[in-house]
Order: C-alpha cells, then structure tokens, then sequence
C-alpha cells in the first residue's frame, strides 16, 4: 500500500475508531483530519501531520516513505566492489530495522 490517506484509515479503523473519534483523540478538528485524508497529506501543517503519526503509532518518515522497500535502497547504493559476505550483512542489517 503506497497511500497515506489508506494506511491512515486502515489503521485508524484497527484501532476501532472512525475518523471523528480518532480526530478527537489526538486533537485535531474533524474537518482538518478529513481535508488531510482526501488530499493524502499535501499541504498538510506539520504539527497535524505529527499527531496523526503518533495516534496510529508510526513516525513521520515511516508514513511519508510507505512503499518504499529496503531492496530499492540497496540497488541504489551496492557497489560491484562487495563482496556477498558483505551484500549478506547489508541484507541482514536491512531486515533487522525494517520496521
């Protein structure tokens, strides 16, 4: 899932409310939680957009890099100079801080 607005709702839902109880929560109007999900957070105040990330339990950076995977950054950065010992250790490393 690469949507905010749907990982957002998904999680809100699974924490058994809906977005007006969830808005209530965390302390942000109805109506700014509701302009924030239909724009998928563009334009956002980032002070709405951290007490959101606290309310579902995710940081910043991980709601605003959803579906970015680990393999993509290791393409990004191998070199053909590694050895596979050290691709295998870059892999495990990966996986250890994946979430």
């Amino acid at each position: 899932m690469n949507n905010r607005s749907e990982f957002v709702e998904e999680k809100i839902k699974e924490m058994g409310y809906n977005t007006r109880s969830f808005a209530k929560e965390i302390g942000v109007s109805y109506t700014t939680l509701r302009s924030m999900l239909e724009r998928n957070f563009e334009g956002a105040k980032i002070e709405n957009v951290i007490a959101v990330s606290k309310g579902i339990g995710v940081t910043v950076d991980y709601l605003f890099n959803l579906g970015t995977e680990f393999e993509e950054v290791e393409a990004a950065h191998s070199d053909d100079d590694l050895t596979e010992e050290e691709i295998k250790e870059i892999r495990e490393f990966m996986k250890k801080y994946k979430k």
